[in-house]
């Protein structure tokens, strides 16, 4: 497996889990503990309108979006591997959103994840931008 697979994987299973906990398919408390398994102690999150969150922050605003947009699916597109190697990578991809009320506004992301001595790849930084053009 080369060094930046790894990666990918831990973004595309992310985003089941949290398309899942935005949807509403499941809201339990263990839900959200498994979306917020994956991010470092250190994470940090600069949304679409420039707030910053830390992992505390990061899981008081999933805490309280879980089933706030029914029907989502998120579909991911020109990803791309920036740099990876064997403890880290950065990654940017394109987002786009579905919900039951319909299209929702595209965002680009930079995506940083860390891999341990173990193995474990964790995200340590996203940084959102809304896509207006």
């Amino acid at each position: 497996m080369s060094d930046h697979q790894v990666y990918l994987d831990a973004l595309d299973a992310s985003l089941v889990v949290i398309e899942r906990w935005l949807s509403g398919t499941d809201t339990s408390p263990a839900a959200l503990d498994a979306l917020l398994a994956p991010f470092s102690a250190e994470f940090t999150m600069i949304m679409t309108d420039g707030r910053a969150f830390d992992r505390d922050g990061t899981r008081a605003l999933f805490a309280a979006l879980g089933g706030a947009k029914p029907g989502l699916r998120i579909a991911l597109s020109d990803v791309r591997v920036l740099l990876a190697d064997a403890s880290h990578a950065v990654l940017t991809y394109l987002e786009a959103q579905r919900a039951a009320s319909g299209e929702l506004p595209a965002r680009r992301a930079t995506a940083v994840f860390a891999r341990d001595a173990a193995g474990v790849v964790r995200w340590t930084h996203l940084q959102e931008t809304f896509c207006t053009a």
